[in-house]
């Protein structure tokens, strides 16, 4: 079955596809008689908005990147609070072992080569850690796991998810 886009909801509603788009997005220049009859026929049609489409109009995509050390027994409810808090905020979560990490030659540039609008990295070395923190592109939270450091609580790692996905974490400083 096909995908319901933009153009198909536009069509049906008999509008241009920038009102569609405006009536979808909430934005008020359109009529509420408009928007709502639009809003009925995207559900009745089963519109999805295409992330795609979207990340490249807002430069956001929507995801955080999570790197955990998967071995480690705590790191299950780690993932289930970030996820919901994700979430919670409309993001998604992608969810990646950080020991993997510490063999790559470059791993501030495979980090920033992800689609997501920030990174929490736990259980990083130092040398993993200072990379990242050296030239951040993005919202980069680093929470480093060993010997000489506690390892972080699921309320911290879930607050610093929260964190990137609030608008705050990309506004320029």
């Amino acid at each position: 079955m096909k995908r319901v886009s933009l153009a198909d909801v536009a069509r049906a509603a008999g509008v241009g596809k920038a009102t569609a788009s405006r009536a979808l997005s909430g934005n008020e220049e359109v009529g509420m008689a408009t928007r709502a009859r639009i809003l009925d026929i995207a559900e009745s049609m089963g519109y999805q908005p295409n992330r795609t489409a979207q990340s490249l109009r807002t430069g956001r995509f929507n995801v955080v990147a999570l790197f955990v050390p998967l071995s480690e027994p705590w790191v299950g409810e780690v993932i289930r609070d970030c996820a919901i808090t994700a979430s919670a905020a409309g993001h998604q979560l992608l969810i990646q072992d950080s020991a993997g990490l510490e063999a790559m030659t470059s791993p501030a540039a495979y980090l920033r080569s992800l689609a997501a609008d920030g990174l929490c990295v736990v259980g990083a070395s130092h040398r993993v850690a200072d990379a990242l923190t050296t030239t951040p592109v993005i919202p980069t939270l680093t929470l480093l796991t060993g010997d000489d450091e506690a390892t972080p609580t699921a309320q911290v790692i879930d607050q610093a998810v929260a964190r990137i996905c609030s608008d705050d974490a990309h506004r320029p400083a």
